[in-house]
């Protein structure tokens, strides 16, 4: 029996040269790649308005309030929670007269008011990631012939957005 020389050599040379270029015998390839994603968050503030000027009524009264006086804006890809705390422990000091942050007060939606005060506070938080999540905050200051002296107050809350697991 004679064997055709060309169809024998042929599998011998595709061996021979899969084993030289071992892209030739390929037609796919991977490659991995690796990507860290941290966790990114952000919060937005806006504050548009201020106390009005307090009369006799509102002292009468005990207080007065501003309703939506502060908007968080919160982006978040983990779970999350904002933080509030006061950066000082009065609104206003002058010999023998002060006004304590404890008697600016907050709350969002129909919840109690709570005091502001230096140690951070829970105002919201959430078990999924957030895009765009807004909070709404209320403002309550309480007022009273004995503890609101006149002059000029001033606050300044300051707002942080972590990670739920994580600390101030």
């Amino acid at each position: 029996m004679k064997i055709n020389r060309k169809i024998f050599l042929l599998p011998i040379f595709l061996v021979y040269i899969t084993n030289q270029f071992p892209l030739l015998g390929q037609t796919t390839q991977s490659l991995s790649t690796f990507v860290s994603v941290p966790p990114l968050q952000e919060i937005q503030v806006q504050c548009d308005q201020s106390f009005p000027d307090i009369f006799v009524q509102d002292i009468q009264t005990g207080y007065i309030d501003i309703n939506q006086a502060v908007r968080l804006t919160v982006f978040s890809n983990v779970p999350w929670r904002i933080v509030v705390r006061a950066t000082s422990e009065n609104l206003y000091v002058s010999p023998r007269k002060f006004k304590s942050v404890n008697d600016l007060k907050w709350r969002i939606g129909a919840e109690s008011y709570q005091s502001l005060a230096t140690v951070p506070i829970v105002l919201a938080q959430s078990n999924e990631p957030a895009k765009n999540a807004t909070i709404m905050i209320d403002y309550r200051l309480i007022l009273g012939w004995k503890n609101t002296p006149p002059g000029r107050w001033e606050v300044e809350p300051e707002f942080r957005i972590e990670p739920l697991s994580g600390g101030f």
